[in-house]
C-alpha cells in the first residue's frame, strides 16, 4: 500500500493544518486511494517535540525569536 503524508509548517501562526486538511479531503476521492492501494495521512510535525522549528517568520527573513539556537547552526555569524 501506498502511504502519503501531508506535512506542514511549525511556526507559530501556521495554516498548514487547513492546508493539509484540504490535501486529505480532495485526496481521498482518488481512485487509488478510495479502492484501497493508497492511505493519505496528515502528519503533524507542531505535534513533536522540535526546538528548532518554532521560529515565527522563515529563516529568509534573519529575524530570529529564539536567537540561541541560532546563533549555534552559524557560529556567531548572520546568513545572508
Amino acid at each position: 500500500m501506498i502511504r502519503i503524508a501531508v506535512v506542514g509548517s511549525t511556526r507559530p501562526g501556521r495554516r498548514g493544518e487547513s492546508v493539509a486538511r484540504w490535501v486529505t479531503d480532495t485526496a481521498a476521492g482518488h481512485p487509488a486511494v478510495t479502492d484501497g492501494r493508497a492511505m493519505v495521512e496528515v502528519v503533524d510535525l507542531a505535534t513533536f517535540d522540535l526546538p528548532l522549528l518554532d521560529e515565527p517568520v522563515p529563516a529568509a527573513f534573519v529575524s530570529y525569536a529564539h536567537a540561541a539556537w541560532s546563533m549555534l547552526h552559524t557560529n556567531g555569524a548572520v546568513w545572508r
